[in-house]
């Protein structure tokens, strides 16, 4: 009996431990900064001990074709890298550089798979639900700082002036970040109204002082296909004509509305002008999309150079000096797609494509009312697809973490049926292999 009692108490302290370090793991996805010289987050960290524990444990899986994947996939871009690329464009390579960002591929490895075993383990909610709090948490810092003036580690927090940046490194990136935060509360049933009302207004306020177009874009329109979908997926006719004339009522009040509603966004601007750069969407959407450029048609056109020269890629931490060499100079490609392709090459990054629209269009058409935790991964990744395009999120945490973790949602047609979800917070996932 001691024995069981004491087998029991050491199994909760481990299940605490396991819980704890998957919520540090998640709140710092929000954060990406250099520490101690190397671009490091408190999540790695995190992620480290989560895999030792998976490990001790004998609970983590690795897919053999993802293993196999990841393995061919060094070996061409460190041998591409070292020697086809410097021989290929005339430059000494820096086996600095290229250990770095070897180690980034490593940590993204990493992170697709616990990703997979989170899901797999039935702790990916734990996950999701901390990882949009934490958001939620340095959203409010922001509007703290911006609207009471605070000064307090103001460098820190902002880019180039007045843009919020929270705990990550460029204000885009953060924005695209506070998206994928909304996606929790908006597809979450059994929040608080009240709260999900506060956390909504939160992340749209984040993304407006954070000067981010891009993120704001997103913000919008998703929360559009949230509200289109809960006002045709009502199981009686009757309510279904019902929120169709209440969106039409809404949409036909919006010219008298329209007058009030400049009166604010002027007001704001006057008080804060770095509203100014996303509150322009609003009433000169033409004129937010094309002006005030930010080089993209550069970096891009740069990006598809580079892939003409050298289809099958320049290997990994070699992109600068590959582009310094074709156009004397420049930054990264700014879209994860033309950055992928560029270092990985067209072969395997048309695999990782096809991977990502395979995993995307299932779920797009297995999407299913029992399959909350699915539908949340699958969002969060589409947020961060279409951030993709303005971005390079190739190294970014969470977006391998979300690819891992929707990839082990493997569900099949014969496998709803069995599904069996109570509303609210539910663990109970079956997954098919």
């Amino acid at each position: 009996m001691v024995e069981k009692i004491n087998s029991n108490n050491q199994k909760n302290k481990s299940e605490y431990i396991l819980i704890f370090l998957i919520i540090i793991l998640s709140v710092f996805l929000n954060q990406q900064k250099p520490m101690f010289g190397f671009n490091l987050s408190i999540s790695d960290f995190a992620a480290v001990l989560l895999i030792i524990l998976f490990t001790y444990k004998e609970k983590i899986v690795i897919p053999k074709n993802i293993l196999a994947f990841f393995i061919l996939l060094s070996v061409a871009t460190l041998i591409t890298a070292f020697f086809i690329s410097p021989y290929k464009f005339n430059y000494i390579p820096e086996p600095n550089e290229i250990f770095n960002s070897y180690i980034k591929l490593i940590s993204s490895f990493l992170y697709f798979i616990l990703g997979y075993n989170l899901f797999k383990n039935q702790d990916i909610t734990i996950a999701y639900k901390w990882y949009s709090y934490g958001a939620v948490m340095i959203g409010f810092i922001g509007i703290i700082i911006v609207f009471f003036n605070v000064n307090i580690f103001s460098r820190d927090y902002f880019f180039e002036g007045p843009r919020y940046i929270g705990l990550m490194s460029d204000p885009n990136y953060y924005a695209v970040i506070m998206c994928t935060s909304l996606v929790y509360f908006l597809r979450k049933r059994n929040i608080n109204k009240i709260l999900k009302a506060i956390c909504y207004v939160i992340i749209f306020l984040s993304v407006a002082i954070s000067g981010s177009k891009t993120g704001m874009i997103i913000f919008i329109t998703y929360t559009m296909v949230i509200l289109f979908q809960a006002t045709i997926s009502t199981k009686t006719k009757g309510q279904l004509i019902k929120n169709i004339t209440i969106l039409l009522l809404f949409v036909g009040s919006l010219p008298l509305l329209s007058n009030y509603f400049m009166k604010i966004i002027q007001g704001i601007e006057t008080q804060h002008p770095i509203f100014k750069r996303v509150l322009v969407l609003f009433y000169d959407f033409g004129a937010a999309v094309s002006g005030d450029g930010s080089g993209r048609d550069r970096t891009w056109s740069s990006a598809i150079d580079i892939i003409k020269e050298s289809p099958f890629g320049v290997g990994i931490g070699s992109y600068l000096n590959v582009r310094t060499s074709l156009h004397g100079g420049g930054g990264l490609a700014h879209n994860t797609y033309l950055q992928i392709i560029s270092e990985w090459g067209v072969p395997l990054s048309l695999i990782l494509f096809l991977f990502l629209l395979h995993l995307v269009i299932k779920h797009l058409i297995l999407n299913n009312k029992y399959q909350v935790e699915s539908v949340v991964v699958r969002d969060i990744l589409l947020i961060l697809l279409i951030g993709s395009i303005s971005l390079s999120l190739n190294n970014a945490r969470m977006f391998w973490f979300f690819i891992g973790a929707l990839s082990c949602s493997n569900i099949g047609e014969k496998d709803l049926k069995s599904l069996r979800y109570a509303t609210g917070e539910s663990k109970k996932i079956y997954h098919t292999k």
